[in-house]
């Protein structure tokens, strides 16, 4: 039984096929939107070229409405040189009952009539490390804003 503790506490073997994390600015190189109207649910994906500190997600409508949550990491590279953030949320039928980070009230029809902006951060600054945005209701808004329309 001695033996056993022994050899847990010892020290690992340098070497091996560790590799120093990466704290590069990270850039989006992939987005995915959709909206799945079966199952009232829209899905947004984002994949990245370096860690991140998550992002953020605004919608907005013609009307200047706009929900803000939170798109959090789900799958990141040992060494730091790609990430995968994802947003599940869940569509109401009453703009009152929309969460923060789980829930939405635009229903999938409306896909067409919105903005959408997307901002990742820095794993270490924190601070706004890219951005896309696509539709045409960022320039009126007081919302952030971002030089990079996304193309699809």
């Amino acid at each position: 039984m001695i033996a056993f503790f022994i050899f847990a506490c010892t020290a690992p073997e340098k070497g091996g096929d560790w590799t120093p994390q990466s704290f590069e600015d990270p850039t989006i190189d992939t987005i995915n939107w959709e909206c799945i109207e079966d199952e009232a649910v829209w899905i947004f994906e984002v994949w990245s070229t370096g860690w991140t500190a998550n992002a953020e997600l605004w919608l907005l409508d013609q009307e200047q409405h706009f929900e803000e949550h939170p798109v959090l990491s789900v799958g990141a590279s040992r060494d730091g040189t790609e990430d995968h953030l994802k947003l599940e949320l869940d569509i109401v039928g009453d703009w009152r009952d929309a969460k923060k980070g789980k829930s939405t009230r635009w229903q999938c029809y409306e896909k067409e009539s919105l903005s959408f902006l997307i901002e990742i951060y820095h794993p270490t600054t924190l601070a706004v490390s890219d951005c896309l945005y696509t539709g045409s209701g960022w320039g009126e808004s007081a919302l952030p804003s971002c030089a990079n329309l996304f193309a699809e």
